[in-house]
């Protein structure tokens, strides 16, 4: 309180700590609703509930406003809270930044223990190589990927060893290798096959071809 005026004086606090729970509770209603629709594949999405004190993490994170890395790389200006040193070198990003292939979308700042950690998410822009020193060229085990229906692999029950088998299909994330293959191969002029899940593939002979009944 101001001794001289009597008035309450509240710290600044950013608009983005409040309009980043409302962007979380309504994307967490959203994916609810889609779940209980039947629209979302993998594990029933339960209904949304508040984040406990003490149990869940502090963090907000920062879209608007004055977001940037300094030029010395080693200080981050953020709104509110102005410029502050970073632990590590930012010079990767900041480079990136000075020669217009990144941009900053977004920094989430969240609280471990003493330490405030802050997260940057930037967009990278890669040059797109259009051709390949050897176009003909062939790489893979299978010269293609087989997509799996991994969800339903996740909910088998009832069978010996069906718990260690989901948990090491959880822990392996095959669908990441794939994720990675969709947007790395347009960067080296690659063209990445899919096969569809019901293709035989391992019943068919990479020789002749023949598929085995």
């Amino acid at each position: 309180m101001n001794a001289d005026t009597g008035a309450v004086w509240w710290p600044e606090v950013s608009k983005e700590v409040f309009a980043d729970g409302v962007r979380g509770a309504t994307h967490a209603y959203w994916r609810w609703q889609q779940s209980r629709a039947g629209l979302v594949k993998g594990r029933r999405v339960g209904f949304p509930r508040f984040k406990k004190r003490g149990k869940d993490r502090d963090r907000f994170s920062f879209t608007t406003g004055a977001m940037r890395l300094e030029a010395d790389r080693r200080h981050l200006t953020l709104p509110v809270l102005g410029t502050i040193r970073t632990h590590e070198n930012t010079r990767r990003i900041e480079r990136l930044i000075a020669l217009d292939r990144a941009k900053v979308l977004s920094v989430t700042v969240s609280r471990q223990g003493e330490r405030i950690i802050a997260a940057i998410r930037v967009s990278v822009a890669r040059p797109q190589q259009a051709s390949v020193a050897q176009p003909d060229s062939v790489v893979g085990v299978d010269v293609v990927v087989e997509g799996l229906d991994a969800a339903s692999l996740l909910q088998q029950k009832g069978l010996p060893g069906a718990r260690s088998r989901r948990q090491g299909l959880f822990d392996a994330a095959l669908g990441e290798i794939r994720r990675q293959l969709r947007y790395k191969c347009p960067w080296y002029g690659s063209t990445l096959i899919e096969a569809d899940r019901f293709f035989p593939s391992s019943k068919t002979c990479h020789a002749c071809g023949h598929v085995q009944s």
